[in-house]
This record gives structure tokens, C-alpha cells and sequence, in this order.
């Protein structure tokens, strides 16, 4: 191994020392990119999620790797300390991607828990008065060239893929050569999971030689991001923070409520402002008159845009329950908060609080039964049965004619479709409405449970126009005798981009179509608009979709289907419900 690093080293300096200083990270690369180019060429089965997520989770290791590895550079932590976070950490999130049922761990926060973790690693140390500043300093400087470093390889590597592009046309067209396979399926994944990664990995200072002084003196690099930042980010955060103050008096002048995309809005406000903050930062900066009045106001001009961001999600959450996405905007406004507390106190300024509370906020939301994916759960089954059980009457025990409000029954739609579309949702799903009398399999359609609970009249008033479901009709009769074969339940969602496998089948929802594929390179489309225009209202007047693969006939007899209109104001699939026939059982080929 010696003498192989050493021609190395004559070769380049930069691929022997960084073997040298990354060897488990790199080795943890290696590993993914045999994986994948192993998954792409149908080397390794794809079929279930493991080999697939085994590979997420060797490229997730690399990253916990490299921040252990720094870690240990900057001489802080004993033997145990660091064989914890450069072997046993990375070992630990390769078994945690296969973490499949989210009750207690959710664990595809890690890459950002990685990354956060990864920023802060070599600059542990807390520090006081100069001291701290110069951390501080030598933080920025490593982060702000790793960054810059990330955008050349993400640049190189769009050279790379251009490059094998003309030389694989080049060899197709002149010579007759068909080298694609080679190409796109081998030389560039490994450019882009392995070499580029690698380059990156050799452009990370060497701590011991990273000074502070040098923002003292500063490269044209960082004098051009600097000035961006003072140029472009902080009048564009004084103007967006003024239109929220103004939005703010006018909810007090008209005593109207937040709109509810307010909470994206002022958590996008606050992650920019946080960017331009770092952008701003160095001491070379601070002599610009925007860049001290930017310092000056900034957390002083974010307390209003959180308030209002605090109304905004609280209406959302007392209306319609918790769900993840709302979740991960209470942790961002959290995060924001905090940094404006910390900040404003005077006693709590050091930048690299940004990276660390974020990735403290990402594992509190990743463990425990209360996590992002858990929590919304829970608390749309509490929803479910707290609206249920006022439905009910006094006088009854068990669910029947119930007196649904018209807020009582907003809750309990709301709840339905939240827990119907999240595979650990349906469990609690089955066991509130057993809990009332009302049976559930997994085979029970959306559209039944409403019929159940006489939810059937009740939907939101702000998504009749945009929104309905078409179903078929009571008493409905189907002739199946030229496709008596059922092959299985087909639950089709626009939002599952891999599409819904049903039997041989996989189907995607397209904008007007739905895609429908044997996994043997044979497809047909269905053109929806006509099928949708044969319906009456909210009947399904034609339930059946037929169609042809292989010389198979097949048929899917729908039972519900839910419409959404697009921005040319026309019907769409949003969801789609049935039972799927087919005149033969299609044989494996």
C-alpha cells in the first residue's frame, strides 16, 4: 500500500494526501458507486429498497466520515471519542437507512444532520473573547472555500457528462460504435459518485494552515462573494422585510388573518437572511456602511415577520391538525427564533450557532415517538376520534346516525385523508373506526369509510371549485367475462412520481394520461380527457378503462376517482381507485 501511494504521490500530491487524511470516506464512496453503477445496470435486484438504500446509506456514512476525520484534526476528544464518530457513527446510519417504519426514528434527515454536523466538526472548540473570534474566523474561512469548492465540482462535473457526451456521439456517428451503456452507465456514475467527490475531499484545508489574519487580507474570491452579499442579499432583505412589516399593519388596520402561505414566505425571509449574514460576516466587510446597517437591524427586523409567522401556523394547525410539512415549518421558525433570541442578547453571536441549532432542531425531529413523521399521525387519529365521538349522541355507545357539525366533519375529513395516505396513518385509521363499529382492511377504499361515517355532503367549502371525487354508482354491475382474471387493488396517486404497481402493472398519473407499463419495455398510454368527459357530475356513468399489453386484455373497474383542476382550469386525476382484471394471468417473462 506504501509503495502504491508513493507513485501516487509522484503523480499527484493532491490524490496521495487525501488517501491518506480520508481513507474510510473515500473507501465508504467507493462502495457507493459499485453499488449504484451495480443498481443501474441491473447488476444488484432494485426490487426491493435495499440494495438502494444501502447505497444512500454508504454515501450518507462518507459525509459522517469526513466530519469525524476533521474532527479529529482539530485535536479535540479522546481514542473512544473519535473511533465513535469516524467509524461507529458512519456504521450506524448504514443500518439506519434501512429503517423503513417511522415510529420511533425517521431517517432521511441524515444527509442534513451530516452536513451541519460536517460544517461544525473541526471547530468544536467554544473560546472566549479573541479567542472565539478567531474560531469563528478559521470557521468561515474552511466553510466559505468548501462551499466554493462544491460549486467548481458541480461545475466540472457538468463538463465531464458534456464531454462523454460528444465522445460517445462522436464514436456512434463516425464509427457506428454503440459504447452508451459504457458510458452513462459506468464512466459516469463513477465521475460523478466517486471522482468528483474525491476532488472535493483534496480542497479542504489542512486546519493547521488555516489563519484567521487572511480575512485580513482577502482573496478575490471572497472579496466577490462578500460584495454579493452586500450588493445583492441585504437590499433585498430590507425591502422583503419592510413589505412584511407593512403586510403586518395591514392585518392590524383590517383585522384580517395571515394568508396561509405566510409561513413558507417568512421561513424563506429568515434562512436568506441567515446566508446573507454568513456572506457578510468577515471583518473586511464590516467597514461597508449597508453591511453595519445590516448587522445593525436585521434580527430586530425579523421579530415582526415571526410573529406573524407564529399566527399564521397556529390557525393552520388549530383548523387542520399537524401534518409533516407543517412540523418541519414550526422547526424552521424555531430555528429562527432561537437566532434572533441569541442574537439580540448580545451574550450568544457566534455564527456557527446557524449550523449547529439547525442540526440539534433535524435530530429532535428524527427521534422519538413524537418525530415528524409520528407526531402528525397521532394527532390526526386524536382529531378523528375527538370529531367522531361529538358526532355521536348522548345516548349511543356505538357509532351510528351521527350528528356531524359542519366543523366536526371539516376535522374529520381533514384527519381521513391524512391518515388514509401514510402507510402507519392506516393503522391507527383501523383502529379508531373499529373502535366505533366500522370495519377496515387494507383494501377499503376512502370513499367507503366516508360512506360510513355519512361524511358523503360534507367537503370543504374552498375545494368544491377546484377539487371533487366522481364515484360509481350504487348497484353498479360490471361484465367481466372477457376479463375474468382480478389481479389485484389498484390505489393510483399522482404524487407517487415511481408510480403504483398492481399485479405485472406499474402506473403513473400524467397530466392527461395515466402511463401503464409490464416492466418489460412495453407501454400504452390512456388519454383521460375523454374517459372524464363520458362521467355525469359525480357519477361514474363509465367506470371501466379498458386497455391492451401484450396481447392481454385488461380492465380496470374504477371505483372512485378524485379530480383536481389544473391552471387552465381543467379536470385532472389527482387519485384514482379500482380493482384490475385481465382476460390471462400475464406469465413473467
Amino acid at each position: 500500500m506504501g509503495v502504491l501511494l508513493e507513485k501516487l504521490k509522484n503523480i499527484s500530491p493532491d490524490i496521495s494526501l487525501t488517501l491518506k487524511r480520508f481513507p474510510l470516506p473515500i473507501f465508504l464512496l467507493a462502495i457507493t458507486t459499485i453499488l449504484t453503477i451495480g443498481l443501474t445496470n441491473d447488476l444488484i435486484s432494485s426490487k426491493n429498497d435495499f440494495w438502494p438504500l444501502m447505497a444512500l446509506g454508504f454515501a450518507i456514512a462518507a459525509i459522517f466520515a469526513t466530519a469525524g476525520r476533521l474532527f479529529s484534526e482539530s485535536g479535540k476528544g479522546n481514542l473512544l471519542t473519535i473511533i465513535i464518530l469516524e467509524i461507529i457513527i458512519p456504521a450506524a446510519v448504514i443500518a439506519a437507512m434501512q429503517i423503513k417504519v417511522f415510529t420511533l426514528f425517521v431517517p432521511f434527515f441524515l444527509p442534513l444532520i451530516g452536513i451541519f454536523w460536517l460544517s461544525v466538526a473541526p471547530f468544536t472548540e467554544i473560546g472566549k473573547g479573541a479567542k472565539c473570534q478567531e474560531i469563528q474566523d478559521r470557521f468561515w474561512i474552511v466553510n466559505h472555500r468548501a462551499v466554493v469548492s462544491g460549486m467548481i465540482a458541480g461545475v466540472g462535473f457538468s463538463l465531464i457528462a458534456l464531454g462523454i457526451f460528444a465522445i460517445e456521439r462522436a464514436l456512434s456517428l463516425l464509427f457506428g460504435l454503440d459504447v452508451k451503456n459504457i458510458f452513462y452507465e459506468y464512466i459516469l456514475p463513477f465521475a460523478g459518485i466517486f471522482l468528483v467527490p474525491l476532488y472535493w475531499l483534496s480542497t479542504i484545508d489542512n486546519l493547521d494552515e488555516v489563519n484567521a489574519k487572511e480575512l485580513e487580507n482577502p482573496d478575490f474570491l471572497s472579496k466577490a462573494i462578500g460584495f454579493l452579499g452586500q450588493f445583492l442579499f441585504v437590499p433585498f432583505l430590507i425591502a422583503y422585510a419592510l413589505i412584511l412589516l407593512a403586510y403586518a399593519a395591514q392585518i392590524v388596520i383590517t383585522q384580517t388573518l395571515p394568508v396561509g402561505t405566510l409561513g413558507w414566505m417568512v421561513l424563506g425571509f429568515t434562512i436568506t437572511g441567515a446566508v446573507a449574514w454568513l456572506l457578510v460576516y468577515p471583518a473586511f466587510m464590516q467597514k461597508k456602511i449597508m453591511v453595519r446597517l445590516f448587522h445593525k437591524v436585521w434580527f430586530w427586523l425579523t421579530i415582526v415577520p415571526l410573529i406573524l409567522f407564529v399566527i399564521g401556523v397556529y390557525i393552520r394547525i388549530e383548523a387542520y391538525g399537524f401534518t409533516s410539512e407543517r412540523m418541519f415549518l414550526i422547526a424552521g421558525g424555531l430555528w429562527a427564533g432561537l437566532l434572533t433570541i441569541f442574537f439580540l442578547s448580545r451574550k450568544f453571536t457566534d455564527i456557527r450557532l446557524m449550523p449547529i441549532l439547525a442540526g440539534v432542531i433535524f435530530v429532535i425531529l428524527s427521534i422519538g415517538p413524537f418525530n415528524i413523521s409520528n407526531l402528525p399521525i397521532i394527532n390526526q387519529a386524536s382529531r378523528l376520534k375527538a370529531a367522531i365521538i361529538s358526532a355521536i349522541p348522548d345516548s349511543q355507545s356505538m357509532f351510528s346516525n351521527p350528528n356531524w357539525s359542519e366543523e366536526n366533519a371539516k376535522k374529520a375529513l381533514g384527519a381521513l385523508d391524512y391518515l388514509y395516505k401514510e402507510d402507519e396513518g392506516e393503522i391507527l385509521l383501523e383502529q379508531v373506526l373499529t373502535r366505533f363499529g366500522i370495519g377496515y382492511d387494507s383494501d377499503t377504499i376512502l370513499l367507503d369509510i366516508k360512506r360510513n361515517l355519512e361524511l358523503n355532503d360534507y367537503e370543504y367549502n374552498d375545494r368544491k371549485e377546484k377539487f371533487k371525487i366522481v364515484s360509481v354508482a350504487e348497484n353498479t354491475y360490471a361484465d367481466l367475462s372477457a376479463t375474468p382474471f382480478y389481479l389485484g387493488n389498484a390505489r393510483i396517486d399522482k404524487y407517487s412520481s415511481t408510480g403504483v404497481s398492481v399485479g405485472s402493472l406499474t402506473f403513473v398519473i400524467m397530466a392527461q394520461a395515466i402511463k401503464i407499463s409490464d416492466g418489460q419495455g412495453r407501454e400504452t398510454n390512456i388519454e383521460v380527457s375523454d374517459w372524464l368527459a363520458k362521467q355525469r357530475g359525480e357519477i361514474l356513468a363509465n367506470p371501466e378503462i379498458d386497455f391492451i399489453i401484450n396481447n392481454i386484455k385488461y380492465r380496470l373497474q374504477v371505483d372512485f376517482v378524485s379530480l383536481e383542476k389544473n391552471s387552465d382550469n381543467e379536470w385532472q386525476i389527482q387519485r384514482l381507485e379500482g380493482l384490475l382484471f385481465s382476460s390471462e394471468i400475464p406469465l413473467a417473462n
